[in-house]
């Protein structure tokens, strides 16, 4: 109970009882006197209850002069003694649980000190309706935040059919027109490319939501790596200057030089954070430029090395009002927004989001009609090993020699293959697509339609000495999936290479098909050279479970 006390005072049972009246006379705030004999509580003498008895003929003449006790013996008041740990709803329920001439007097109350306190009943009522208000008024608001979010869910839905439908009607309706003999050779590359631009973007989409899940499952990750920092800008804006020349609008980059050659981030993270950031300034800008503008900031301060990135456009602006809500997922800053622009109202989250992943932010600035500006700040590390680039030059010509080396490796990677591979893959468009790309580099293919014919299948060519050499293991299988079938080649003694093919994509799905014996992991939708690649990564390698199979076959 924390309702106030009411201000009291202690007499012994043996004083006269002219000695509380008197008290309480002389001091109007008192409510009343807690009775003791010797350290025992006995009664509790209320104003009002012992106004009420005095005041009747004779009653300042009977007992005024007279010990307490005495008074006590026809007068006494019901006693309820609670202690401070009492919740507030049972210490109402014991009052008003008394007589009904007595379940509003005054109560008792044991404090943490030991000492006793007086305690008025309409406190405790008092302090019920103040909380169950308080507790009404936090519920409405959980009510209406409820109601908002719903409809902000509501909106969001509404508005991804729409983004779905966009480029699912142009894939639908240009694959039906590659069917259509009367298509030139020009008109058919024209169809192919809407479909496989289309096809990204739906992806993106996709990519975006997905994110969302990861960041509010607290599962998305880094990759930090060295990295060009200049390289990375050039390329989104690369990326996004023939959409803005298509609006009229000119993308232009500047530096703050010097700057690192290479910066410790994850580049992919930067890239999405950056496309997000000023795709979103070209959508919403109608004429003029976006500016991407980048500079590196050090102090003494741990943590004191930071990379600023600044988005600022000539574009229609925001209200304070709008901004306040740019970074709420599924809503947009204004709902004609979704109608006039399109999009999906999750790119900004996402940037917010993968800024303090790496302990950052994105801020805005803006005003109805001036543009707006968005700054990313990363807490990133310069590669010491990299040195210094003090020109735009420079800082390409190292990032293109980086770019080469890359790519060096990656065709290295991707030598043709000379070996067996199982596709172990229930649908039949992805098993045809699957095996096309390892055909056309070299590979001989068998198929699997579930776990169960993979399993038969792996063991029967192990046992007949010509085992395969990759197993490309889709994950979501009927009758035996691929967690399970990994599992028992494991069990079975199998040391072949298995490769993890599933539609999942959040961090935990890999550490998952590891875990169930697979040895690399592949995300869907998968490219031919991620494919290949990982085929080639794997050849002539065993498992990473051999010491693990080995370890259960010495214990057989």
């Amino acid at each position: 109970m924390t309702a106030t006390h009411a201000q009291s005072f202690s007499v012994d049972v043996r004083q006269q009882l002219h000695v509380v009246t008197d008290r309480l006379a002389a001091d109007p705030t008192l409510h009343g006197a807690i009775v003791f004999d010797g350290s025992k509580l006995v009664a509790l003498l209320s104003r009002e209850r012992l106004h009420t008895t005095l005041a009747h003929r004779f009653g300042t003449q009977l007992y005024a002069h007279k010990p307490i006790s005495t008074y006590l013996e026809s007068h006494a008041e019901p006693l309820l003694c609670l202690d401070y740990t009492t919740p507030l709803a049972t210490a109402i329920d014991a009052s008003l649980s008394r007589p009904a001439s007595s379940s509003f007097a005054p109560i008792v109350v044991r404090r943490a000190d030991g000492r006793y306190a007086m305690l008025d009943v309409r406190q405790l009522l008092l302090q019920q309706a103040t909380e169950l208000h308080t507790a009404m008024q936090h519920i409405e608001a959980q009510r209406l935040a409820t109601q908002e979010a719903a409809q902000a869910n509501s909106a969001f839905l509404a508005n991804m059919s729409h983004e779905l439908r966009i480029p699912m009607t142009a894939i639908i309706g240009f694959a039906e027109l590659l069917d259509d003999p009367a298509q030139s050779a020009e008109d058919r590359s024209v169809s192919v490319e809407t479909i496989r631009r289309n096809s990204e973007h739906l992806l993106k989409i996709i990519n975006d939501v997905l994110d969302i899940s990861k960041f509010e499952a607290g599962r998305l990750t880094l990759d930090p790596r060295p990295v060009s920092l200049v390289q990375i800008v050039e390329d989104v804006a690369t990326l996004l200057r023939l959409q803005a020349q298509e609006r009229g609008l000119s993308i232009e980059t500047s530096y703050r030089f010097p700057l690192p050659a290479r910066m410790i981030a994850d580049a992919g993270k930067v890239r999405q954070m950056l496309i997000n950031l000023v795709g979103n300034a070209v959508k919403f800008t109608e004429s003029g430029f976006v500016r991407i503008s980048a500079q590196h900031l050090t102090s003494d301060e741990p943590g004191g090395s930071i990379v600023r990135i600044a988005i600022s456009d000539s574009g229609i602006g925001m209200t304070p009002e709008q901004m306040n809500k740019l970074f709420v997922a599924f809503v947009q800053a204004d709902r004609s927004t979704a109608g006039r622009f399109g999009g999906t109202g999750l790119g900004l989250t996402i940037a917010r989001q993968l800024a303090q992943l790496m302990h950052g932010d994105v801020s805005v600035q803006s005003a109805p009609g001036q543009g707006s500006t968005f700054t990313i700040e990363l807490k990133l590390e310069p590669d010491l090993t990299a040195g210094q680039v003090g020109s735009l030059t420079e800082a390409l010509t190292m990032a293109q020699s980086d770019e080469q080396r890359r790519q060096i490796a990656q065709l290295a990677s991707t030598a043709p293959l000379n070996c067996r591979v199982l596709v172990a893959e229930d649908g039949v468009d992805n098993q045809r697509l699957i095996g096309y790309h390892l055909k056309r580099s070299g590979a001989t293919v068998e198929f699997a339609d579930h776990g169960g014919v993979a399993l038969e299948k792996a063991l029967r060519e192990r046992d007949a000495g010509k085992p395969f050499d990759v197993i490309l293991m889709d994950m979501q299988m009927p009758q035996l999936d691929g967690y399970a079938a990994a599992s028992m080649l494991r069990r079975h003694g199998l040391y072949t290479p298995i490769i993890a093919i599933t539609a999942h994509a959040m961090s935990g799905d890999r550490d998952k098909c590891i875990e169930a014996g697979c040895d690399d992991y592949l995300s869907k939708p998968i490219s031919s050279t991620a494919i290949v690649a990982a085929c080639q990564r794997w050849l002539g390698k065993p498992t990473i479970h051999a010491d693990t199979m080995a370890a259960w076959a010495k214990a057989a």
